[in-house]
């Protein structure tokens, strides 16, 4: 017996021990921390997650069976049952996840890609860093453009072919050149939609707000420009600073609230939620 559980619990225990602390530092970023504490607690998280799994290989190459560790340590019974147990029920627990989500009544109309590095002189890479990893194959400057066509019941007549661009996770940091940006508000503008929202995670670098005004500043539609912040805008020191600058550009904020709108004979009602997760 112990043979099969030096064999099957080992897999098992890092299987649950790595789920639960990315699972940790996902939820870590999904908070609104400050930049300085996401970034020490990422720290700690992430020596957390490595210091189990080096202890225990050590202790293997010095001739330790998995199951005499627990015998000669009971405490870590404490620990490595209940990650052992969460790397069992994982496989179930992602398959549930999977089949039990809802599917939007929509249907895939189009899906394009585009190199925005293409035919460019200049880098699009704003960091030496960005520079380095910028290798070809590396995905970094694609934009890719999903038309999608959804159906929801009882849709009034007036409001089929309503068209509504969404943009998310712009992260604005330098890393990556404003001209990369401009490029994407050109291609968003070409879409030419009724409707134009904009879901969060905007500017990471107080710098970049500056970009505002020359990128989304050139967006409009019939039916309005709408955004929400996410947790990454509410780690700039003044998140009220990019609310500010948006609306100056004819954004209208929906963060945490609700607007009926006048469109094509019908009314609308948006809401917008900027709470974690």
């Amino acid at each position: 017996m112990s043979t099969v559980l030096d064999y099957l619990a080992p897999p098992l225990f890092f299987l649950g021990h790595f789920a639960f602390w990315i699972g940790l530092f996902n939820r870590l970023h999904a908070v609104g921390f400050s930049c300085t504490v996401v970034s020490r607690l990422e720290k700690a998280v992430i020596l957390a997650a490595a210091v189990p799994p080096l202890m225990f290989l050590i202790l293997l190459l010095f001739g330790h069976a998995p199951h005499a560790l627990v015998e000669e340590y009971p405490l870590a019974w404490l620990y490595v049952v209940p990650c052992t147990v969460l790397g069992m029920m994982l496989p179930g627990l992602l398959l549930h996840a999977r089949l039990s989500t809802g599917r939007a009544a929509f249907r895939v109309r189009s899906a394009r890609r585009l190199n925005l590095a293409h035919g460019r002189t200049e880098s699009l890479a704003g960091e030496f860093a960005t520079r380095c990893l910028a290798l070809p194959g590396n995905e970094i400057f694609q934009l890719e453009v999903n038309e999608k066509e959804l159906a929801p019941p009882g849709l009034p007549e007036e409001l089929a072919g309503l068209r509504i661009a969404h943009v998310s996770d712009l992260h604005y940091t330098g890393q990556i050149r404003r001209a990369y940006f401009e490029a994407v508000m050109e291609e968003l503008a070409a879409l030419s939609a009724d409707m134009i929202v904009l879901t969060g995670d905007i500017v990471e670098k107080t710098a970049c707000l500056e970009w505002i005004e020359p990128t989304l500043g050139r967006l409009e539609a019939p039916a309005g420009c709408w955004f929400v912040l996410g947790n990454h805008d509410k780690r700039l020191p003044r998140p009220e600073e990019l609310r500010r600058r948006l609306t100056d550009c004819g954004w209208s904020d929906l963060g945490g609230c609700t607007h009926t709108l006048e469109y094509a004979g019908r009314r609308i009602l948006l809401a917008g939620n900027e709470r974690p997760w």
